[in-house]
């Protein structure tokens, strides 16, 4: 009976992923499109300060895992993390080309912020969740996750006829 239960349960829970995962990736072209505004600390604030970064630059790296992110996961744990990428540090590392040390720096930045997530007491219940799965990933997993994603967004550019350069 308990394997019964089981199935189920993950019939059910991937359901309502999948249409979490919808959801998210709505909320992303809405905001994306300029049809809504990112709640701030959000997030998907962290989407969209990650966007209009040029192809080449840490921040274009970075935005395709940060959409991944919010699309699986939506709000849960995000911890304010839509502040960090929107401030003046995240964004000028961000500017920065993907082969420099910013994408390094960027991955050292982003992994002390969730590390002292769950190292402190949460603002929201669900914070370490956020602080725990952010902390779990050193500063060179970081950078090489950016560098990959770089180069899977230019090639998938290629391949939609769009030649390279952002979306």
């Amino acid at each position: 009976m308990f394997p019964m239960i089981g199935r189920l349960a993950t019939r059910v829970g991937g359901s309502l992923l999948a249409g979490n995962t919808a959801h998210n990736l709505y909320q992303q072209h809405q905001v994306l499109s300029g049809n809504a505004d990112a709640p701030e600390g959000s997030r998907l604030q962290a989407v969209s300060a990650s966007s209009q970064f040029p192809e080449g630059t840490v921040g274009y790296g970075a935005h395709l895992p940060i959409r991944a992110i919010h699309g699986v996961f939506g709000s849960l744990g995000e911890a304010q993390i839509g502040s960090l990428f929107s401030g003046p540090h995240a964004q000028n590392l961000m500017s920065q080309p993907i082969n420099s040390p910013a994408n390094l720096e960027l991955g050292r930045t982003e992994h002390g912020y969730w590390d002292n997530v769950y190292q402190n007491p949460p603002q929201r219940w669900d914070d370490p969740i956020g602080g725990y799965m952010g902390s779990s990933f050193s500063p060179e997993t970081r950078a090489f996750i950016q560098s990959t994603s770089a180069s899977l967004r230019s090639y998938a550019n290629i391949l939609n006829g769009r030649g390279g350069g952002s979306e």
